[in-house]
């Protein structure tokens, strides 16, 4: 059986996309202030387009703004972003295929942003991206925490925003297709 084109998803996809690459490549004092993309991007993907298109899509994405942060600044590439993002796509389509529940959502959100945390901030630490994480031990492991934290609070639109631009992406979907697109419909499945 082939699935049916969705162009509504694709639609939400790509202008999330173009969101996500315009704030990799703004200016950090200019992002801190936007809402936070990347679990919105990889949740939605996941939850409404096939698992390999929206891999490819979200990764897709990450990688293409890497070469160019690199091309431009010499920045490293983030290599932690990929698991998270992979595990966002992954979070997207247990959670989120078919719902579109506000508490599935809210966990969605929370799980991923945590696990993109963790993930970051542990590999910051094991590629010695400071000075003082060096010597590796438990203490050093926090203290890396600790400093993502600081980062964290640095860019207040980085926690609360991803909630906002999760709303407005899952929220803008379920109106669109309701008014112009009701093959997207997203229907529980004991609802089929």
């Amino acid at each position: 059986m082939t699935e049916s084109p969705k162009p509504l998803a694709w639609l939400l996809a790509t202008l999330t996309a173009l969101y996500v690459v315009a704030f990799r490549l703004l200016p950090y004092e200019t992002t801190a202030w936007m809402l936070w993309p990347f679990t919105a991007f990889g949740l939605y993907a996941g939850a409404r387009l096939r698992w390999w298109q929206s891999l490819m899509l979200v990764l897709g994405v990450q990688a293409a703004t890497d070469a160019l942060l690199f091309a431009i600044h010499q920045w490293p590439v983030s290599y932690g972003a990929y698991p998270s993002f992979a595990l966002f796509v992954l979070l997207g389509r247990m959670l989120l295929a078919n719902s579109n529940s506000p508490a599935r959502l809210f966990a969605g959100t929370t799980i991923s942003y945590t696990l993109f945390f963790l993930i970051t901030n542990a590999i910051a630490w094991l590629e010695n991206s400071m000075p003082e994480y060096r010597v590796k031990s438990f203490d050093t492991l926090m203290l890396a925490y600790g400093k993502g934290l600081e980062f964290v609070r640095a860019q207040p639109m980085q926690v609360f925003g991803q909630y906002v631009m999760a709303a407005l992406v899952f929220g803008g979907h379920a109106v669109l297709a309701k008014r112009w697109f009701p093959a997207e419909v997203v229907q529980p499945e004991t609802a089929r």
